[in-house]
């Protein structure tokens, strides 16, 4: 499925009818409710993919998004899943050693609010880097990353907040999305140029692109749980 597809399926997708259910894996693999296979996770939401992590579109309500995961792999596996609610994954990619592994398939636990990534190959023990493309809903649910309003001079605003605890950050990106899995977090968002963008860092770099746009960085947050992200006018 493509973006537009995605768009089209918007309430389809809010209504929990665009998932595909899955069990979820008992073969040891890297899963949210399996701690030991994991650990020294670092989120870094820096655009690498597509020169974004999150690029809201506070017209349509809807984001886009990639991120690249650094890990640790304890016991060898074919299957990853991650926390991710009302997301639509587009591709998924692992990197361990010198190998590189494209996800076979992917599918959806609406119950679990899960993504399980099929490799075709097992995934050797050691550091893995995991790479994902996906898209969003900016919801008005006040959960995951969501759309608020507010009125100035007689007119009518809408910014990107998000809304992380204690189990929404999933709605934002797929992750490992339980308290005790801290992670250190490198972010950056793509948005207009007349936006204001703040996160829980200092900005590191602002850099413009034509049409209009700017892509700003943060510095490295501590090993943290939450994080937070807002833009508006």
């Amino acid at each position: 499925m493509n973006f537009k597809q995605y768009l089209a399926e918007f309430h389809n997708i809010e209504a929990g009818q665009a998932f595909e259910k899955h069990e979820t894996p008992t073969d040891g693999s890297i899963s949210i409710s399996n701690p030991r296979v994991r650990a020294e996770i670092n989120y870094r939401l820096d655009g690498e993919l597509d020169d974004i992590f999150l690029s809201p579109d506070l017209d349509n309500f809807t984001f886009e998004g990639s991120e690249t995961i650094d890990l640790k792999i304890l016991q060898p596996t074919t299957q990853l899943v991650l926390h991710s609610a009302e997301l639509e994954v587009f591709s998924a990619e692992i990197i361990h050693g010198k190998n590189t592994e494209t996800a076979k398939k992917i599918t959806y636990n609406k119950e679990e609010e899960t993504v399980t990534f099929h490799f075709g190959k097992k995934i050797s023990q050691g550091k893995a880097t995991l790479k994902i493309i996906f898209a969003g809903i900016l919801n008005n649910k006040m959960r995951g990353f969501y759309r608020s309003r507010y009125e100035h001079n007689g007119k009518t605003y809408h910014m990107g907040v998000t809304q992380f605890e204690s189990t929404d950050a999933r709605r934002a990106f797929p992750c490992f999305d339980e308290p005790e899995h801290k992670a250190t977090f490198d972010v950056s968002l793509k948005v207009p140029s007349d936006r204001t963008v703040i996160s829980n860092t200092i900005e590191k770099e602002v850099a413009e692109h034509d049409g209009g746009y700017k892509t700003v960085k943060f510095a490295t947050t501590p090993k943290k749980y939450l994080m937070s992200i807002n833009t508006n006018v």
